[in-house]
C-alpha cells in the first residue's frame, strides 16, 4: 500500500512493506495533505459512501526493490569416522609337503658320459690306484662345483683342466642325461636309501657301452636342499670317486679308482664348523664318478630329508575404505614362518617336523592407526 503525505500541494508517498515486496499489496489510496480529503474531493463536501478513489499512478522514479527469501545455508558437518582397513583374501588352511618323507625322497640327478679315452677315465697301470683324500678342494667354487687340488696324476687325475670336465657340461666330451634317483625310506627307521652293485644307469646311452657289457664311464651330480635337524647322518658305500658338500663345505670324501669304499658323516660333529643352525635350509651338492672296469657299486644311506618340500605360500590382499596406506604385521605364526611386507606375501617352508596344527594371526593398520586382524589355523599334512 502507499499513503501520501505531503505539505501544501504537494504529496508525499510512503510506501508501506507487505510480506517481501515493496510497492506491491493490491490497491493503493493517497491523501492530501493537510486536508484529509481524497484527491477529486471539493473541501465542504463528504464523500460518498460508495465512492472508489482512482488508483494513484504507478511511481516512475525508480523500481521496486524485490526481497526474496534466501536459499539455506549449508552448514560445516564432522569429517566421517576413519575406517579400518580389512583383509578381502581368504588363506588355504591346509598344506600338504609335497615330498612323501613316508615312502621315498626323488632326487634329481645330472648324469654325463664319457668315451673311454679320456684321459682320466679307463688309465692303464701306470697310473696309481686306491683311496684317495685331499683331491678336491674343501669349498666349493663360484660354479659350485669342486676344485681339484692334487698334483697331475694325483689320484689318476691327468690335471685341474681335465677334472674341470667331469661335472661341466661339454660337447663333444661328454654327454648329458637327466635321470631321477630314489631313495626308499628304510621301514621303521628315519634313513632312506639307494643301492646297486650293478650301479650303470647310461647302459646304451650317449656314448653308449663302448664293446662292454656296461657303460663304466661317467659321472654323476646330485643338488639338493634340506632342513636341518641336528641329528642327521650321511654314509656312503661304493667305487669310485664321491664328494660330498653341505653348505658349500667338503663333508665325505672317497677319491680314487678303487674296490668298494666307505665315508660318513654326522651334522652334529661339522655343524659348528660349517655353519649349521638348526631350523636352516642348507644346500647338499653330491658329485660321483664311475671311472673304470671292472665294477660299479652306489650306496647311499641317510637321515638327511633331502628335497625340499614346496612352501606355503599365501598372497594377502587387503583394503582400505578411506585409501589410506596400510601395513601389514605378522602377530603370530610358526618357526621360519616370515611376512613380506612389500609384496604382501605369508612364506613358510615345512618339513616333516611341522606336521600338525598352528595358529596363524595377521595385522593390518593404516596410517591413522585403524587396524583389523585375521586369524586362522593351517594344518600341514603329510602327503
Amino acid at each position: 500500500m502507499l499513503v501520501e503525505i505531503g505539505g501544501p500541494m504537494k504529496l508525499v508517498r510512503i510506501a508501506i512493506l507487505c510480506g517481501y515486496v515493496l510497492g506491491g499489496c493490491g490497491n493503493e489510496t493517497t491523501f492530501e495533505s493537510g486536508t484529509g480529503l481524497l484527491p477529486g474531493q471539493k473541501k465542504g463536501k463528504p464523500a460518498a459512501s460508495d465512492q472508489v478513489a482512482e488508483p494513484a499512478p504507478a511511481p516512475t522514479e525508480e523500481p521496486p526493490l524485490v526481497l526474496k527469501k534466501a536459499d539455506p545455508v549449508a552448514m560445516p558437518s564432522d569429517p566421517p569416522a576413519n575406517q579400518a582397513p580389512v583383509f578381502v583374501s581368504t588363506p588355504s588352511r591346509l598344506h600338504p609337503l609335497i615330498v612323501d618323507f613316508d615312502d621315498q625322497v626323488a632326487l634329481p640327478g645330472v648324469f654325463r658320459d664319457f668315451r673311454d679315452s679320456h684321459p682320466d677315465f679307463e688309465f692303464g697301470e701306470t697310473r696309481e690306484k686306491g683311496l684317495f683324500t685331499g683331491m678336491v678342494s674343501d669349498q666349493l667354487n663360484s660354479d659350485m662345483k669342486p676344485t681339484f687340488v692334487g698334483a697331475p696324476l694325483f689320484a689318476g687325475v691327468t690335471n685341474q683342466q681335465t677334472f674341470s670336465q667331469w661335472y661341466q657340461d661339454q660337447p663333444g666330451i661328454n654327454c648329458r642325461v637327466d635321470m631321477e634317483l630314489i631313495l626308499q625310506r628304510v621301514m621303521n627307521t628315519s634313513i632312506f636309501t639307494l643301492e646297486s652293485d650293478a650301479f650303470f644307469p647310461l647302459d646304451q646311452k650317449c656314448f653308449g657301452n663302448q664293446g662292454r657289457d656296461h657303460n663304466f664311464h661317467f659321472t654323476l651330480e646330485i643338488s639338493s636342499e634340506f632342513r636341518y635337524r641336528g641329528d642327521e647322518t650321511f654314509r656312503f658305500r661304493g667305487d669310485d670317486d664321491l664328494f660330498v658338500y653341505i653348505n658349500q663345505h667338503l663333508v665325505v670324501e672317497v677319491g680314487g679308482v678303487h674296490n668298494p669304499e666307505e665315508g660318513s658323516v654326522q651334522l652334529a660333529d661339522v655343524a659348528d664348523e660349517i655353519g649349521l643352525e638348526v631350523g636352516k635350509v642348507y644346500s647338499f651338492r653330491l658329485f660321483f664318478a664311475e671311472r673304470h672296469t671292472s665294477g660299479s657299486n652306489f650306496r647311499i644311506d641317510t637321515s638327511i630329508l633331502l628335497g625340499k618340500s614346496e612352501p606355503y605360500v599365501y598372497p594377502i590382499a587387503v583394503v582400505d575404505p578411506d585409501g589410506d596406506p596400510t601395513f601389514l604385521t605378522l602377530l603370530k605364526g610358526p618357526p621360519g614362518m616370515s611376512l613380506d611386507p612389500v609384496n604382501q606375501l605369508l612364506v613358510w617352508d615345512a618339513d616333516i617336523d611341522d606336521l600338525g596344527d598352528h595358529e596363524v594371526v595377521l595385522e593390518v593398520k593404516d596410517d591413522q592407526g585403524a587396524r583389523s586382524e585375521q586369524r586362522y589355523r593351517l594344518f600341514v599334512k603329510n602327503e
